[in-house]
């Protein structure tokens, strides 16, 4: 080092510590994202798709090469830079069911030497849809060396036929295809996807640290004396970045969200000549001033802007990974339960979000980097306090006072965010979500109205002859996760994951359960089943447990007390403070809330994957039953949730022995299947409970269901549907969101299947156990005679038609009245008819 720079550096340390500790605090940050990046080395793996699009002519009109036992078809195709995992090909293959034979996909160099080969049973092919071969040792392939995609069918057999789809179009991916040695004009419907190392990104990203370290380094004091010195001029420079970085903040806020949903630099920059932009600027704007007004210092505020931003991001990265769905406005009302169970899943980064952590410390290194200043004067701060006042108004006309996103054909997807939330950007899809929490009176709603409906129904009354009769005793359990996806499509298992609710015939009636959540927001379902209500009038994701239950609520378990019921316990094995259970169960009737302190006390304990498994808790509710028939006659009741089989099957909180296993390959999943063997042992607890109230001399009623489909990953469900979840038509989108029900009972009942919605079923088991009901049962009982399924996702008639919620039909003002009924229920408490939503003593 020269005796001037040190020299210059002793001076700097002399002259302001502050700074040079602030550089030296910059450097570590940026030698700490060298290491991390490197640390991470093992996922900078991209993918890559080799293909050719079909017009939809040609997709429409494929050439099809139809065929009987044996046929080898070669396709020459360039290779590509990366390892082969999957080649997809088109096959017609009606009835495929009925299909016999097998076809071998080989992959040859061209020299003819085999490279690598798999092989797919024809019955497992679906007509014209993409069929997957995946290969379990890909080979690596170059890039623009020619290779050929031999497929070999063997003993192919179709009662309705059976062919190769193939096209016109080759362009310079594909060269000659030929059948049996013979060429044909066309090529062959094939993609191919490659895995990479994408060393690329790795320099890339040691770019970015490399230009902050140079930034870090920069002697600005230096500039400043050379351009005095060259054109007599005094200037500031670290003062003029400063400024410069403390007015781009908003914009770097905007990029490093849009890193985090993936889109790169060209990409953002395009973005920007969008109204989209625009009002993702307007709310990081109103942040950055808000944080300014309250730092009072552009340096700190713009990197206090962008930590609290890096945070929100990663945390909706998290999220998005975990659900499937981004974060919403709504969600912040579950912030409680979410941090219960934040611990059991297993955070790691992918090459996005290791791309977020280089953003954020290449911001923050540079602007830690440069020389602070001192705030502005109190008229200053008052300046910028009504800008921000302003800023704030401008937001609420915006965003909640106007049509103006709107206008300029902006919306947010409710039913699926994902769909749009990385195009709309982080912050405005956030803020759009907001604007679907409020729940509006229904056009034409009055109390008056409400009067004419409800008279029709009167609620039972009860004496105190009929507190004392005999009834049976009712046992409702809600059971995490319970599904079966045999309901998504066909799944080949090594045996039946639920063999006794299979098998449930006698004194049992049973069905599909459609419920108004996938994976998650447990209580929406447990809402849904004790009041009656539905969560199709309410805002999407919202929590009513968290929002609307603040008063006294009919449910189910107010007809339970009412009608001289003990127990009246509800008992859930995990953590009290979950979807702010232990005030609403209060308001809902019960008398006490047992959590999992209360299990452990009793020493039913045993865990499963680090929960108290259904064995234990269903061991508990046979010790609450003994209890209370010890202490009285009456008959019992209680609400159970389940914990066992809560999403994380990845191994954070344990696994389990996979004894059943999934036979397609296409369908297997880790996750998946560790779910699949938590089911069966759901299965056998529930049947070593009933085997228990067999035996029970007293009348007993047991419900169980399902509150949601387990929060395995899209990408199983997709292969499972056939087509990509995000896009399911409403019918199969109905059959994602249904969980299996069962009611049993120790006594003869009458034996039937009977699908419906989960805003049903309580009013169904109290009247088929005899109960006094309220007018609002009543109400839903006949509402269920022509419309069995009404959720968050659709509606469903009899004859098993399904309706989007928004679609018209002649049940729309059917709908509309019970709309009317819960609103008058949930937000008209001045006005709600208690007579027809209580029994009357």
């Amino acid at each position: 080092m020269r005796k001037r720079d040190t020299r210059e550096m002793k001076e700097l340390w002399e002259k302001d510590k502050i700074l040079v500790c602030k550089k030296c605090v910059s450097i570590l940050l940026i030698v700490f994202g060298m290491i991390f990046v490197l640390a991470n080395k093992g996922v900078y793996y991209s993918d890559h798709v080799s293909s050719v699009k079909i017009p939809k002519t040609s997709l429409n009109n494929p050439v099809i090469v139809e065929f009987q036992g044996d046929k080898i078809f070669e396709q020459e195709f360039m290779g590509w830079n990366g390892a082969l995992n999957v080649v997809t090909l088109r096959f017609e293959n009606q009835g495929n069911q009925a299909a016999g034979g097998s076809v071998v996909l080989n992959i040859l160099d061209e020299n003819g030497t085999l490279l690598q080969s798999t092989e797919k049973k024809i019955s497992k092919i679906k007509t014209t849809r993409p069929s997957i071969f995946s290969f379990e040792d890909p080979r690596q392939l170059s890039k623009d060396h020619r290779y050929i995609l031999q497929v070999v069918i063997r003993d192919a057999s179709n009662p309705q036929g059976f062919g190769v789809l193939t096209y016109p179009e080759k362009k310079k991916l594909f060269g000659t295809l030929k059948e049996d040695g013979i060429e044909l004009e066309t090529r062959l419907g094939a993609t191919f996807e490659y895995h990479y190392y994408n060393m690329g990104a790795v320099y890339h990203m040691y770019i970015f640290f490399l230009f902050a370290l140079v930034f870090t380094l920069l002697p600005f004091a230096r500039v400043d004396s050379y351009v005095e010195r060259k054109w007599n001029r005094r200037i500031d420079c670290n003062r003029m970045v400063s400024r410069i970085f403390f007015f781009t903040t908003p914009v770097l806020c905007y990029m490093m969200a849009d890193r985090f949903n993936g889109f790169y630099i060209k990409q953002m920059l395009k973005r920007m000549h969008d109204w989209r932009f625009v009002f993702n600027m307007l709310i990081y704007l109103v942040l950055w001033l808000i944080v300014y007004t309250i730092v009072n210092r552009t340096q700190y505020a713009s990197i206090l802007l962008l930590l609290l931003v890096f945070a929100a991001t990663i945390a909706n990265y998290y999220v998005w990974m975990f659900r499937g769905c981004p974060i919403l406005a709504t969600d912040l009302q579950s912030a409680k339960t979410a941090m219960n169970v934040a611990a059991n899943f297993s955070y790691s980064l992918d090459l996005t979000g290791v791309w977020g952590v280089v953003y954020i410390i290449t911001f923050v290194s540079m602007l830690l980097s440069l020389k602070g200043y001192k705030g502005t004067g109190l008229k200053g701060r008052l300046c910028v306090a009504g800008c921000t006042v302003a800023a704030i108004i401008l937001f609420d006309v915006v965003f909640f006072e106007s049509d103006i996103v709107k206008q300029h054909n902006i919306t947010a997807e409710v039913w699926h965010p994902q769909q749009k939330y990385a195009k709309n950007g982080t912050a405005l899809s956030f803020v759009l979500s907001w604007s679907y929490t409020k729940v509006e009176r229904p056009s034409g709603y009055s109390a008056e109205k409400i009067a004419s409906i409800v008279e029709q129904y009167p609620s039972d009354t009860v004496t105190e002859e009929d507190q004392s009769s005999r009834k049976p005793n009712i046992i409702a359990i809600m059971n995490e996760s319970l599904a079966d996806l045999s309901y998504n499509g066909k799944l080949d298992l090594s045996e039946d994951y639920l063999p006794f609710l299979h098998s449930m015939k006698e004194n049992t009636v049973k069905g599909k359960l459609y419920v108004s959540i996938e994976g998650a927001n447990t209580a929406n379902s447990e809402f849904e089943f004790l009041t009656g209500n539905s969560m199709a009038f309410l805002p999407f994701r919202c929590i009513p447990y968290n929002l609307y239950i603040n008063h006294r609520t009919p449910s189910m378990a107010q007809n339970m007390g009412v009608q001289g019921y003990t127990g009246m316990n509800a008992c859930h094995p995990y953590l009290r403070s979950g979807w702010n259970r232990e005030n609403v169960y209060p308001l809902l009737g019960f008398q006490e809330f047992l959590s999992q302190e209360y299990y452990y006390g009793n020493g039913n304990d045993t865990l499963v994957r680090n929960y108290i498994s259904d064995e234990s808790d269903f061991k508990q509710i046979i010790e609450d039953y003994e209890a209370a028939r010890a202490a009285s006659d009456a008959p019992f009741y209680l609400f159970n949730v389940t914990m066992q089989n809560h999403g994380g099957y990845d191994g954070k909180r344990g696994m389990v022995d996979t004894r059943i296993t999934i036979e397609d390959e296409e369908l297997y999943n880790v996750e998946a299947e560790q779910y699949i063997n938590l089911a069966k042992m759901s299965d056998d607890a529930f049947k070593n409970l009933l085997a228990y109230f067999e035996q029970v001399e007293e009348p007993t009623l047991i419900v169980m269901f399902g509150d949601h489909q387990p929060p395995v990953s899209n990408t199983f469900y997709s292969a499972q549907f056939g087509q990509n979840v995000n896009n399911l038509p409403v019918k199969k989108q109905a059959l994602w969101y249904a969980t299996p029900y069962v009611i049993w009972a120790n006594y003869d009942i009458e034996e039937q299947e009977l699908d419906m919605s989960a805003n049903y079923l309580s009013s169904y088991v109290m009247q088929l156990g005899g109960l006094k009901l309220t007018g609002y049962n009543k109400y839903l009982l006949d509402l269920q005679k022509t419309l069995p399924v009404i959720s968050a996702v659709c509606y469903m008639d009899t004859e098993g038609n399904v309706y989007d919620n928004e679609e018209k039909s002649k049940y729309s003002e059917m709908i509309k009245q019970y709309q009317m009924i819960q609103y008058n229920e949930l937000f008209d408490v001045e006005n709600r008819y208690d007579k027809f939503f209580f029994i009357e003593e």
